[in-house]
């Protein structure tokens, strides 16, 4: 029988041949290499999780520090060389747009998110960083948006009854859309973490965030978790008894939900049959969003190679609702509404096709990784698969919610990039137990 590591030893880097994979130490804190490009990194992560902090400029600039002093081992995969050529071109566009200093402004922001894109790619190299990385995203996130929204719905701050926080989450459907990503997280950690004071934290705050996506009354974040979760289920085949508790949670939930939530997910009964979206809800939200989108598809048609230019379409909007004959209801500086419509007016066909390319191919490499980890670690394949699954319902998400700007949705895409860099070689180092570890993990695996 080939040796197995010991328990609560976790996953190091070189593991050697027939070495079994056994679920990390509780303590997540033991045997993390620290660095100032890590730490920077985190910094960062906190930044964008506060929302107002001056300390976002020396996160980036310790996490780029962090990747030159580790130069001599650079990962540059096809996804952050995609960005580069993405953000190239729409540099280049952006001095030629209508707006051009805004459209070079915003594309000083997108660089910075950019850089850490990559080095989020580079700083994360073991097992142990990874654990950390992924516990305190979860951490800042029950912190500051959970807690401040939970306590913004209890003292009665809401958007006509729908939950709120601050800063990138000030909008309820986008305070949905970025749950996804944790939940998924969440889910991942209740199959790889021992029973104990995490893996208790993670069930928790998965419920609370499957909560807070309905108490927004998003009806695109709910489409996109229920989409998510009917996948997990699929992957997972649960037994007759988890599938009990998840009804259980399912009318916990539908019992706490208000009215309203109801009221908006009925209204989706009336598109094929309502006129431009009119009726759907009571504040008009889908009808102002489809006239949006008319506003788009007609931007789209004038600019169709290029767009009109990085960041500028709220502006452009303006001009064009103020300047044709467009619907009256979506005047003003208005943002599509939609990550691909989004990327195809201010980019072009040119920047949505380099978008789905790196969305493509992460998502057909991760898949890969699946497969690589399960025959030495059904488990933690399963996680893997769970952050592929959140960042589907992120992206299904995004047909009503602008994301391709948003730095949390390209820190997730380097969580699932460096996930599979790190544990698919440990799982051929090791491959000597594929065929003895197969057998166990094939429930839930697939």
């Amino acid at each position: 029988m080939p040796p197995v590591a010991p328990a609560g030893a976790g996953v190091a880097v070189g593991t050697a041949p027939g070495t079994a994979w056994a679920p990390p130490e509780k303590n997540p804190f033991i045997g993390v290499q620290w660095n100032v490009g890590l730490i920077g990194l985190l910094i960062y992560l906190y930044v964008v999780h506060r929302g107002a902090s001056p300390f976002g400029e020396i996160g980036v600039v310790a996490a780029g520090l962090g990747v030159i002093i580790a130069a001599k081992s650079l990962r540059l995969p096809a996804v952050i060389i995609l960005f580069a050529i993405f953000l190239g071109i729409s540099g280049m566009t952006a001095v030629k747009a209508a707006f051009a200093t805004e459209a070079l402004a915003y594309w000083v922001d997108y660089a910075k998110i950019g850089i850490i894109f990559f080095v989020a790619c580079n700083l994360i190299r073991t097992t142990k960083q990874l654990r950390i990385f992924i516990l305190i995203w979860l951490a800042l996130f029950a912190f500051f948006p959970m807690r401040g929204a939970f306590i913004n719905y209890a003292g009665g701050y809401t958007m006509m009854g729908r939950m709120l926080w601050n800063f990138s989450f000030s909008n309820p459907n986008d305070l949905a859309a970025l749950c996804i990503m944790p939940f998924a997280m969440c889910a991942g950690l209740l199959v790889t973490e021992r029973r104990g004071p995490l893996w208790y934290a993670a069930a928790l705050q998965l419920i609370l965030l499957l909560m807070m996506i309905f108490l927004t009354q998003s009806r695109g974040g709910i489409i996109a978790v229920t989409c998510m979760i009917v996948a997990i289920v699929l992957s997972v085949r649960p037994s007759v008894q988890t599938l009990l508790m998840y009804a259980g949670i399912a009318a916990l939930l539908a019992f706490v939900a208000p009215d309203n939530v109801w009221d908006r997910l009925g209204g989706l009964s009336k598109v094929a049959e309502a006129e431009e979206m009119e009726g759907v809800d009571l504040e008009g939200s889908a009808q102002q969003r489809f006239a949006i989108w008319r506003v788009a598809t007609e931007m789209i048609s004038d600019n169709p190679v290029f767009g009109v230019g990085i960041g500028t379409y709220p502006l452009n909007h303006r001009e064009y609702v103020r300047t044709r004959a467009l619907p009256l209801i979506a005047r003003g500086a208005r943002d599509t509404h939609s990550t691909y419509l989004s990327a195809l007016a201010e980019t072009g066909a040119v920047g949505l096709a380099l978008l789905l390319s790196i969305w493509g191919i992460l998502l057909i490499k991760s898949g890969a990784s699946v497969r690589k980890i399960r025959a030495w670690s059904p488990k933690l394949a399963l996680q893997l698969q769970f952050l592929r699954f959140g960042f589907m319902g992120f992206m299904v998400a995004g047909i009503w919610g602008s994301y391709e700007r948003v730095s949390f949705m390209w820190l997730y895409v380097a969580l699932i990039y460096v996930f599979g860099e790190i544990y698919v070689p440990m799982a051929a180092a090791a491959s000597g137990l594929a065929p003895a570890l197969a057998p166990t993990g094939r429930r839930g695996s697939r």
